[in-house]
């Protein structure tokens, strides 16, 4: 009994002796375990909002929305398909620069090319997949038309180097009169860029750097974007206006 007793107070002396350090840890372990809960909770609730939108539109209207306008396949065709769109009074081309309906397997995952995103995003376009045609079962989201607000796009030397591509893309998806201006910093530091960025009213421009880039910015600057991030960005669906295929 007494050995046990002499064993606990050993224990308790060394939890006592235990570095800061150790309990901040444990401190910092905690507070990020409770955000991701927090972030968890938010997704779920944005999942609830949609889920509850997304249905709005009835698939009806969305298809004589659609009826007249000419469609880009970024999937197979077959005869089903093609039939399916003609029927709606929809054409296909083979220029996705004409289109206002992009036909691909999943809409709203970002798996196609990011030329066809950044159209989709700016143009404010819609994602069909095919059984919304064929079978009805399927989903359609349009897209808000990004150029609709003015913005001013700053990028950083080194994202607009390494991302030559991207930014060509990037021209070549906005569409007439867009209104938006692209600047590309010929030099500088990101604090030198968010300083530019600072000339202008608030959220009236964006500030994409490279990913190399992200040390620099500070933690929660929710208007300076990595390429992906910036593409999520002007890649906004409007719920009210898409249709889960669902209903008939």
């Amino acid at each position: 009994m007494e050995k046990k007793s002499r064993i606990r107070r050993i224990q308790a002396t060394a939890e006592k002796s235990l570095p800061d350090a150790t309990l901040q840890d444990q401190q910092d372990a905690e507070a990020a375990s409770a955000r991701s809960a927090e972030n968890q909770k938010k997704r779920r609730e944005k999942a609830s909002r949609i889920e509850r939108h997304v249905s709005n539109k009835h698939r009806d209207a969305l298809l004589a929305d659609l009826s007249g306008s000419k469609a880009f396949l970024a999937v197979s065709a077959n005869m089903e398909l093609t039939a399916s769109l003609a029927n709606n009074g929809i054409q296909v081309t083979a220029q996705a620069s004409q289109a206002h309906v992009i036909v691909c397997d999943k809409p709203g995952e970002s798996l196609l090319p990011a030329s066809l995103q950044l159209m989709i995003g700016l143009r404010g376009l819609v994602e069909v997949s095919p059984s919304f045609f064929t079978v009805g079962n399927g989903s359609a989201l349009k897209f808000h038309r990004a150029v609709s607000v003015r913005k001013v796009v700053l990028v950083s030397k080194i994202c607009a180097e390494k991302h030559d591509a991207f930014w060509k893309d990037f021209r070549q998806a906005l569409p007439g009169g867009h209104g938006w201006q692209l600047h590309k910093m010929n030099a500088g530091t990101v604090a030198q860029l968010q300083a530019k960025q600072r000339t202008f009213p608030k959220y009236k421009a964006y500030a994409v750097i490279h990913e190399d880039e992200t040390d620099a910015v500070s933690e929660g600057d929710k208007q300076i974007f990595t390429i992906q991030t910036f593409l999520h960005r002007i890649r906004r669906a409007d719920m009210v206006e898409s249709c889960s295929g669902l209903m008939k």
